[in-house]
């Protein structure tokens, strides 16, 4: 319980200090640098808790929490990886995917959509696609375990998009050089 609270409490500090931002005008999803929209905005508070919750429930052996990235140790391999929530105009909450679901519940699409991948372990090759067009990660967050990165929440761009199928691969940088990929079909 200690350790939510204090990750709930950097978090906190993480989200007003990373992802607030004062918009003019008409926002367009290609003019982001970072993870700042105003979509995410409006969800982000009552998002995170409830994606803290879900990942410390599927990660209980370990004591995780996010926060700034630290090198103490070689890297290890990619051993985890899962298309892990999305997020739309259409659907402005995180809608998370369970490890055997197929397909999105929820419709997604319009003039944002933004899909969160979850890996653990370190890969070199992130390659995420939506029906077969690479798209451009706008934001990760390292995931940080006793001061050492073990993994990485990653937000792709899939803005303009209104359905298909989300692809996500990468490859571990060290042995045994595997590759994990998984997918989802967005509706």
């Amino acid at each position: 319980m200690k350790n939510l609270v204090i990750f709930l409490t950097t978090l906190t500090f993480l989200m007003f200090s990373s992802f607030t931002m004062a918009f003019e005008g008409d926002f367009k999803a290609e003019e982001i640098t970072s993870f700042n929209t105003p979509l995410m905005e409006d969800a982000v508070i009552k998002q995170y808790a409830k994606m803290a919750q879900k990942f410390f429930i599927s990660v209980e052996d370990y004591d995780v929490t996010i926060g700034n990235p630290e090198t103490k140790s070689p890297a290890s391999p990619l051993y985890y990886l899962e298309v892990y929530a999305a997020i739309s105009s259409y659907y402005p909450s995180y809608e998370y995917f369970s490890q055997s679901q197929y397909s999105s519940i929820q419709n997604h699409g319009g003039s944002e959509m933004y899909i969160v991948t979850v890996e653990l372990g370190y890969g070199n090759s992130e390659i995420a696609k939506m029906v077969g067009v690479n798209l451009t990660e706008i934001q990760s967050q390292a995931i940080v375990d006793s001061g050492i990165v073990v993994g990485y929440f990653r937000w792709w761009n899939a803005s303009g998009y209104q359905n298909g199928q989300f692809t996500y691969r990468n490859t571990s940088i060290n042995y045994p050089y595997n590759t994990m990929s998984d997918w989802i079909n967005i509706q």
